[in-house]
């Protein structure tokens, strides 16, 4: 299946590779995003060797059990032969000097040797163990007139992280065209349209989710004959979005998203001005005009069936209540709503 979608990012990681002053990218993408597909695509465009660095999340507790797989992958003796003086020090500090040592040694030797052009591909950095994270980022960033070229990607890029210095390319969600074409080329040919246009909708552009949803909806749901539910139940990518998203939020903010899930839009005058700027401002809620929703689709998902059932309704009654204050035709608009999905029919949400 062709890559949709993500044509500029794969042109620009071709074109790093043969750039004389550009040495190493990091790639940002959520989780489902497309990352490994992206590396893959560049794989079969760029014409000089590739070097793929898989990456063992159970070895992200051995200090530089990454960055020996990396200098293992290069598959050259004189590369190899790093690999001793990485693993000397026994100590977590000491490994560490120890390491940035033998990286200083290895840049030496790849700034004094005729290497081949090579573009080093390592998906999942930030699953490495940190040690490794910082010696990878230090030799990234020194390749410059070298043959070498590297890009890694990751979930995230914290500020203070070692990977914060070198430049970094976003992986951002589909847009809804390009989902709806993912969701064609993904779904059974019977599939009714309008329901995959609600799923690519309502997973945000995310093809991982996407596919996720595709494949625990029954055939019924998908050609239309039977109603599927709002908000999407959710699957691990699903779940993996919103760890990533609500990590920073807790307390009142996290109470007050949850119960703004339970809604798809919600009129701004129910609720406390400063509790949705401060949503707003963390990234997890849009404020247009008079109305506010949940961000991401999927962060909404998981926030509205972490919450019991007997919790929802007892919210979706208090927000019934609240909003009937400002306006008695937004009572109806809490209650919880189901309807089969045709091409010309939309659905609503619970």
């Amino acid at each position: 299946m062709a890559l949709t979608g993500r044509r500029l990012e794969v042109d620009r990681i071709a074109t790093l590779a043969v750039l004389p002053r550009e040495s190493a990218m990091v790639v940002v993408g959520d989780p489902g995003s497309g990352r490994s597909s992206v590396l893959d695509a560049v794989s079969n465009r760029v014409s000089l060797p590739v070097v793929r660095v898989g990456v063992n999340g159970s070895e992200s507790r051995w200090p530089l059990a990454g960055v020996t797989s990396l200098f293992t992958a290069l598959d050259d003796p004189r590369a190899t032969a790093h690999i001793a003086h990485l693993l000397q020090a026994g100590g977590t500090a000491a490994a560490v000097t120890a390491g940035l040592a033998a990286a200083h040694d290895f840049l030496d030797a790849v700034h004094a040797l005729t290497l081949p052009p090579t573009l080093v591909l390592i998906d999942d950095l930030d699953r490495m163990d940190a040690e490794s994270q910082e010696l990878i980022a230090f030799l990234a960033g020194r390749l410059a007139g070298t043959a070498l070229r590297v890009v890694a990607t990751v979930r995230s890029v914290p500020s203070d992280g070692p990977l914060a210095a070198l430049p970094t390319l976003r992986i951002e969600p589909l847009a809804a065209d390009e989902a709806l074409v993912l969701a064609r080329d993904m779904a059974p040919a019977e599939a009714n349209d309008g329901v995959l246009a609600v799923l690519a909708a309502e997973t945000g552009g995310n093809p991982g989710a996407l596919r996720e949803q595709l494949a625990v909806l029954t055939r019924e749901q998908l050609t239309g004959a039977e109603p599927i539910v709002l908000p999407l139940r959710p699957t691990p990518t699903t779940e993996a979005i919103a760890a990533l998203a609500l990590g920073p939020a807790a307390g009142r903010d996290l109470d007050v998203l949850a119960k703004l899930a339970l809604v798809p839009v919600a009129k701004t005058t129910a609720w406390d001005r400063d509790e949705l700027d401060d949503l707003v401002g963390a990234g997890l809620a849009t404020v247009r005009g008079q109305s506010v929703t949940v961000r991401h689709p999927l962060v909404r998902s998981a926030l509205y069936w972490r919450m019991p059932a007997r919790d929802r309704r007892a919210a979706h009654a208090e927000l019934a209540a609240a909003s009937a204050e400002t306006d008695p035709r937004d009572r109806e608009s809490t209650r919880p709503k189901s309807r089969p999905i045709t091409s010309s029919r939309m659905p609503s949400s619970l």
